[in-house]
């Protein structure tokens, strides 16, 4: 975990190990992956983390753990119930959405045998309330990554196994999760490839996406100021020659405007770039501010 100031990396620390989390959850754990880390509003850090204890991802299970010092240490660890087949093999990968009644909108995926995107909803002790298969019909789509339009309305984007439609899947929701729609493609290429999205201040929308039928040398941002049912590419933010990678993008944006995006550099370490609304329209030969860290 870091800590960032002016996309500056202040500091970085080992925050939780697979040692660490089996003493929580008394549970044997050799792996752990796709952390999603959001703060509440009493400033209490939570994280949702993926964990394998026998096998590959397939054979895995989210954990639920909050901290009080701002992800130095962990408790209240917490195994989430998500699925009747030995509560295995659903992951998480994308920002949580929180709920106007408190709870946690936690967008996750099952991977077994077949793929597919899942909507739950937790309570914020880790209690579920809600695990729903996302239905689809364009194929094998996973890590959904969901926005919120307004009070009840949200959209989500999927990453497609699909070799033959290779494009982003979308799906919405006008009840609050309760209910999602059947997957349409979005007129983005997607290599089977991980996708983030954020609602900006000025209520567009702003995808990160690798947009190749193959490869995932190109990272590019798309944006949408219809609520998601059009999009228009924006800025590139990373090309190289075939081989290289920029992938698992991730977003925030903080109170004064300012969007972050880190993301996986060529597999060495992780980037992370900073920029405003305004730079999204401005010419293309300006840079964002980066900062990369081992």
């Amino acid at each position: 975990m870091a800590r960032v100031k002016d996309c500056r990396v202040q500091d970085s620390w080992t925050s939780l190990t697979c040692e660490q989390l089996e003493g929580l959850t008394h549970r044997v754990i050799r792996t752990l992956g796709n952390p999603v880390v959001w703060v509440d509003a009493n400033g209490r850090v939570s994280m949702h983390v993926v964990s394998v204890s026998y096998g590959g991802w397939a054979g895995s299970s989210v954990n639920q753990l909050l901290s009080e010092d701002g992800g130095k240490s962990w408790s209240r660890a917490r195994r989430l119930i998500l699925s009747p087949l030995f509560n295995l093999s659903t992951l998480v990968r994308n920002q949580v959405v929180t709920m106007e009644d408190g709870t946690i909108g936690l967008p996750a995926y099952h991977e077994l045998l077949h793929k597919w995107g899942v909507w739950v909803r937790v309570t914020p002790e880790g209690r579920v309330l809600q695990c729903d298969r996302m239905p689809s019909n364009v194929g094998e789509l996973l890590q959904p990554a969901v926005v919120a339009i307004r009070a009840s309305d949200a959209v989500a984007v999927l990453r497609n196994t699909n070799s033959t439609q290779p494009v982003i899947g979308r799906s919405a929701t006008a009840d609050g999760g309760q209910t999602w729609s059947l997957m349409a493609p979005i007129d983005i290429p997607n290599p089977n490839a991980s996708i983030s999205i954020i609602r900006l201040l000025d209520g567009s929308l702003l995808i990160a996406a690798n947009p190749l039928a193959n490869g995932r040398n190109v990272l590019q941002l798309f944006r949408s100021r219809d609520d998601g049912a059009s999009w228009t590419a924006s800025r590139t933010i990373e090309r190289s020659a075939p081989g290289g990678e920029f992938s698992y993008p991730s977003f925030a944006q903080s109170a004064d405007g300012m969007i972050y995006l880190s993301y996986t550099w060529q597999r060495k370490g992780i980037r992370l770039c900073a920029f405003n609304s305004a730079w999204l329209d401005a010419s293309d030969t300006e840079k964002p501010a980066m900062e990369s860290a081992p």
